[in-house]
């Protein structure tokens, strides 16, 4: 029997007098209580005194107010958020300033974020992470044909209803890649580390869909493993797991898993996007032909700390036995392998490829070893990256598409010529100082 989705409480909302003394109605609205807190602005609980329906306001932190950026940003959070009406977008009804108080007025989703689900859950079924996958996926559809990239597709920021349908919301970051101008400066990181692309932790001005469809890829992760796909304590480290485009499949924590899932989780968090699918309709199509949405569910992800890790299995579709492993599948081939270790002490061990690379995402084997069929050789090169085995001679110079990295290059020259020009300038103030005296 398929378990029922649990039912998710209403936060509990603080003192209307506590956060907003001052504030009683603004846009129109009533101020009933806080929702919630963010780094850049509150969210409150307002009535519509000309509708009478509830509201969510949200209101930019008075000191950021005086910040231009953030200030132009959260007023084109509210441009963009009017364009657009569609079931899987957050709609927004109206922008403004009132007393001394930059605010948005905007629809009011009674359930709570797919992150706070996880929260509470770990993971949600394969079924049921799909179908929300979809419903985001479309409504990212919409904003791409408007040249309208996101930039921060993450659980949180993605709202289940009472359908158990989803919406995306927050579109404070959101990029418009027809205009040449832009509010993110060329050095600036904007997104979330553990979602985004790593090119987009490199430039964050250097997007489009495909980054989009990363982030997307990374939270589809996360909801049905119950774990982060690039984890790490620190920037640099997410940054660099991305580069190196080593992660877990999800069938290696998850046993069961349909190996569709497998296949569509690679490829959009493939490291290169040319090798992404090419657009959300593009994903939105291998969705719906793989069946995910009725293959499989479960009630627990697997324990990444478990040494036996298993999976209680509560409900199989009528192919399950495609999904399932086959019995008389052949036994792996056992590999002869050669590496130096930390101390550059050669080493050899025998392991299979899922060994193999269960020791390189474990960094128990480095990313340059040896490998024959037989003891005695011979041995070929190998590099373990993007979770697969390249062959020495196979490993291309670059990943990065020329198109992105003539970009960036060409940003960078025009920065240098900046700087020049800025220090002759100054050289030439100094030295007429100078000469003045």
């Amino acid at each position: 029997m398929v378990p029922s989705t649990p039912v998710i409480e209403h936060p509990p909302y603080r003192d209307r007098q506590e956060e907003l003394p001052e504030l009683e109605v603004i846009g129109g609205c009533r101020i009933l209580g806080r929702i919630a807190s963010g780094a850049t602005s509150e969210v409150y609980l307002g009535l519509d005194l000309t509708t009478g329906e509830n509201v969510a306001i949200k209101v930019l932190s008075h000191h950021l107010a005086r910040i231009a950026t953030h200030r132009l940003r959260f007023e084109r959070e509210g441009e963009i958020g009017i364009r657009f009406q569609h079931p899987n977008l957050v709609h927004y009804h109206r922008s403004g300033y009132e007393q001394q108080r930059y605010f948005i007025i905007m629809e009011y989703v009674p359930q709570q974020s797919v992150q706070d689900h996880l929260d509470r859950q770990g993971s949600m079924a394969l079924g049921a992470a799909t179908s929300i996958i979809l419903n985001v996926a479309r409504g990212l559809e919409v904003l791409h044909h408007q040249k309208l990239i996101h930039r921060d597709v993450k659980p949180g920021n993605i709202l289940l209803t009472d359908d158990q349908s989803a919406k995306l919301g927050d579109f404070g970051v959101s990029r418009d890649i027809s205009n040449a101008e832009g509010l993110t400066a060329f050095d600036q990181l904007v997104g979330t580390p553990y979602y985004m692309p790593w090119e987009q932790s490199l430039n964050s001005w250097v997007v489009d869909e495909r980054s989009d469809l990363f982030a997307l890829g990374a939270t589809y992760y996360q909801m049905v493993v119950g774990a982060l796909p690039f984890p790490g304590e620190t920037i640099e480290e997410v940054h660099q797991r991305k580069m190196d485009g080593d992660f877990l499949l999800p069938s290696h924590l998850v046993p069961g898993i349909p190996r569709d899932f497998d296949r569509i989780i690679i490829k959009l968090l493939s490291r290169n996007p040319a090798e992404r699918y090419s657009s959300a309709a593009h994903l939105i199509d291998v969705l719906q032909l793989s069946g995910l949405q009725q293959s499989l569910f479960w009630e627990q992800a697997t324990d990444l700390n478990s040494e036996s890790p298993t999976v209680a299995i509560t409900a199989l579709a009528a192919d399950a036995g495609a999904i399932l492993p086959n019995p008389r599948k052949k036994p792996e081939l056992v590999w002869y392998v050669q590496y130096r270790d930390s101390a550059n002490q050669p080493q050899s061990i025998r392991a299979t490829k899922s060994e193999m690379r269960q020791k390189c995402l474990a960094g128990e084997l480095p990313s340059y070893f040896e490998v024959s069929k037989q003891p005695d050789g011979p041995f070929q090169k190998i590099r373990f990256g993007q979770n697969r085995f390249i062959p020495q001679s196979a490993i291309p110079n670059s990943y990065l598409p020329k198109q992105q990295f003539s970009r960036i290059l060409l940003e960078t020259i025009l920065w240098l010529f900046i700087a020049i020009i800025f220090t002759v300038f100054a050289a030439s103030t100094l030295h007429y100082i100078w000469e003045l005296r």
